[in-house]
């Protein structure tokens, strides 16, 4: 047993290690590919003038790691850093929603780290003359993402940065917040829409996702477990950011604590468990990408946030290990959707990129599986 636990964990190395240097390759070519589309001086100094940036701006800078949107650090003359993004209105069709939410959000945290700047009509988009919606926050010198984990110190302040954001929601009412992706975090229907998917596309693309569909297919409880526990439960509907992936956490430099969490598009209204589901299998992903210890930083986020998430319901509380789980495979499901529609949704390096996602997703599971 210990020899195949043995085999079982360097296989698992090696398939991430394998990753990651596939990874440095592609975003060194997708750096330079996205010289192509830097924005022009004349539309940086726009997009500043619009938001009542009083210089112009120096340089900017691509910022790597984002999925969905575009995203720039623009320095200017005697102002600091800001951070230039260009929405990604394929993504997210009802823009308008995006911004009434994060802005309703934004007032409610008042001095919350995480802060955007309003154009001179007051809003936090701006239609720039390229086309596209931009929107600017301050450039957060003093904090750094981390693509992993090390310690459980860390670990444990990302899970109770967490539930704190969470926890300090919990009087906004999550109806007032618009649906901005609907059924984000609807399993079954993610389920569903592979399966339509698979369907519809062609036959090399069947074949290339036969082997990752098969493998979904061991874990039907998966599908449908979760939410049937949280209907049954009558867990109400919260405030929920959908998207607090490890990436989403703004660490202060050179200490385990959490400056804020970022990326605010997704914010609606969802369960808490999908939340830690999302965070927990995106901090196993790193761990077994990059050689750390994903057990003890699991246990360790997890504690985390219980300090925080005291609101949880027993249901709930019982569920976390499984939401990680049950986020795994959904991510996965909705990387493999991609790829046979594909790549219509998440932004590729590579035909089949979104296929290797798929599979990686497929390792957190089979590790998490093995936690108890």
């Amino acid at each position: 047993m210990a020899e195949k636990t043995e085999r079982s964990k360097a296989g698992r190395q090696r398939f991430f290690m394998g990753e990651r240097d596939q990874w440095t390759e592609n975003v060194l070519g997708s750096w330079l590919l996205s010289l192509k589309s830097m924005p022009e001086i004349a539309l940086l100094r726009e997009i500043a003038a619009a938001f009542s940036l009083e210089r112009s701006p120096e340089e900017s800078t691509l910022l790597p790691g984002g999925l969905i949107h575009e995203t720039w650090r623009v320095a200017h003359p005697g102002q600091g850093a800001f951070v230039f993004q260009r929405f990604n209105e394929g993504v997210f069709p009802d823009p308008g929603a995006v911004q009434s939410n994060v802005s309703q959000i934004a007032r409610h945290l008042p001095g919350y780290p995480l802060q955007f700047l309003q154009d001179k009509r007051g809003a936090i988009f701006y239609r720039a003359s390229d086309g596209a919606l931009w929107r600017v926050s301050p450039f957060l010198k003093e904090g750094e993402i981390r693509s992993v984990l090390r310690d459980g110190a860390s670990a444990t302040a990302a899970g109770a940065a967490l539930g704190e954001f969470q926890a300090r929601l919990l009087d906004f009412p999550s109806s007032q917040l618009s649906v901005t992706l609907s059924d984000f975090h609807d399993t079954p229907q993610r389920w569903q829409t592979l399966w339509r998917a698979h369907r519809l596309a062609n036959h090399s693309l069947r074949e290339q996702g036969a082997a990752l569909l098969a493998r979904l297919e061991r874990h039907p409880s998966l599908v449908t477990q979760l939410q049937d526990q949280l209907t049954a439960g009558e867990v109400p509907l919260r405030v929920t950011h959908n998207d607090p992936k490890l990436s989403n956490l703004l660490f202060l430099q050179n200490e385990p604590e959490v400056l804020c969490l970022l990326d605010w598009d997704t914010l609606m209204p969802g369960y808490s468990v999908h939340d830690f589901g999302d965070f927990a299998r995106s901090l196993v992903g790193a761990a077994l990408r990059e050689g750390s210890d994903p057990t003890s930083l699991y246990r360790a986020a997890e504690e985390g946030y219980r300090q925080n998430a005291d609101f949880l319901f027993p249901c709930e509380s019982r569920s976390l290990l499984l939401a990680a789980k049950t986020l795994a495979f959904e991510l996965a499901t909705r990387f493999l959707t991609d790829f046979l529609q594909g790549n219509a949704y998440f932004q590729v390096r590579y035909a089949t990129e979104n296929l290797e996602r798929a599979g990686q997703q497929l390792e957190v599971l089979d590790f998490l599986e093995s936690l108890h």
